[in-house]
């Protein structure tokens, strides 16, 4: 999931001028489960300009915004209030302000929210920074812990010389050496072995051009 926060209100607010009527999206999926985006913040949010003698022409939360399929056909269904709408507050990721952006190319498109991390939901209102979308994933070498996220310096063929007694990360000690945790994994299950294979640099092109990527 995208795991994302709330914007200061301020920053938000600085958007939108007086006398603008506002129509908010929210999203059901990930920013629902973040508590950033779902109904409740969505409601929150337009009474929060409603106090401040704004008009709010419609809310809606899309599951999900970053469909564009979806957003079609629900959106359509507030054809009017959008018309009518000078402002479009979305709460949802970078992707689903991007797929609204481009169905309403016309209005301007205000995000209430910053984009943290694709994240594992531990429990609500705790979660684990795991992947790093490379387009070259190594779990299956590397005992299913990621070194390009969990180590802080990325590196892809075991530990740097600054680890903390053998265990813990120099750049945070708070936190576990992913080589460390990955020689644990492998141990466990006898396959150390992985280890000796070098892994070359990673492709940072691979994924460059296009922007659509079309798996078909």
């Amino acid at each position: 999931m995208i795991v994302t926060e709330k914007k200061e209100y301020s920053e938000v607010r600085k958007f939108i001028n007086a006398g603008d009527k506002i129509f908010i999206i929210g999203c059901a999926q990930c920013a629902t489960s973040c508590g950033t985006g779902g109904e409740k913040e969505v409601a929150e949010l337009a009474e929060h300009l409603k106090n401040e003698a704004l008009e709010i022409t419609g809310t809606i939360v899309l599951d999900p915004p970053c469909d564009e399929r979806i957003c079609k056909i629900e959106l359509k269904k507030h054809n009017n209030a959008l018309n009518n709408s000078d402002k479009i507050i979305v709460l949802a990721c970078g992707a689903g302000i991007s797929v609204i952006n481009d169905l309403l190319p016309n209005k301007q498109i205000v995000s209430g929210l910053d984009g943290v991390f694709l994240g594992s939901l531990k429990r609500l209102g705790v979660y684990n920074e795991y992947c790093s979308l490379c387009g070259e994933c190594l779990l299956s070498k590397t005992g299913g812990i990621c070194p390009v996220t969990r180590c802080a310096k990325g590196l892809l063929n075991g530990p740097c010389g600054g680890i903390v007694d053998g265990k813990y990360c120099e750049v945070n000690t708070n936190n576990r050496c992913a080589w460390s945790l990955i020689y644990e994994r492998l141990t466990h299950q006898n396959k150390t072995k992985n280890l000796l294979e070098y892994q070359q640099p990673r492709k940072y092109n691979k994924y460059a051009k296009p922007n659509t990527f079309n798996k078909r």
